[in-house]
């Protein structure tokens, strides 16, 4: 088997303007593969799957993540934590019994489980899915946030993106 890379095909990099951008994307605001592809299309009109963005975020070696850090629920056990290590980055247990150390999930599953499964009746897993969505787009969308100053995540992350 051949162990040369591959020569890279310049028609079908991204051009450099566009490049730019997606380094400023994920340098500034941190934002992922789909996000800011769908980023780009919706405020620049600019057409990039985010397969696109990933090979230039390795390019520019950006798109690397150190670390996984999980609880240690069944979910993150064996196969997941060897499928991370495979991929090269370090698979890392919280220690058991201090959720305190996963604060920002356990404040989420909080607020998901008060303002959405108490209030909440549905018949399976397909209208579960419905009513989550609806859900989901009034908590980033409409929902004021304290962390926020009142404001929804959805317009702080326009105010960040515009400045």
């Amino acid at each position: 088997m051949n162990s040369e890379q591959c020569p890279e095909n310049p028609k079908l990099r991204a051009p450099a303007d566009i490049e730019e951008k997606i380094i400023h994307l994920r340098t500034t605001y941190h934002l992922g593969q789909l996000r800011i592809a769908w980023y780009l299309d919706r405020y620049h009109g600019i057409k990039i799957s985010s397969t696109g963005v990933r090979e230039v975020l390795l390019r520019h070696g950006l798109n690397r993540i150190h670390a996984v850090r999980t609880n240690n629920g069944h979910e993150f056990q064996a196969n997941f934590h060897w499928h991370v290590e495979d991929l090269g980055m370090q698979h890392v247990y919280i220690k058991p019994r201090t959720p305190r150390l996963n604060g920002n999930v356990e404040r989420s599953h909080k607020t998901e489980v008060t303002d959405f499964y108490q209030l909440l009746t549905y018949k399976d897993d397909q209208d579960l899915r419905a009513k989550l969505r609806i859900w989901e787009d009034f908590y980033n969308f409409q929902r004021p946030h304290a962390a926020h100053n009142g404001k929804t995540p959805f317009e702080v992350l326009r105010n960040r993106l515009a400045s």
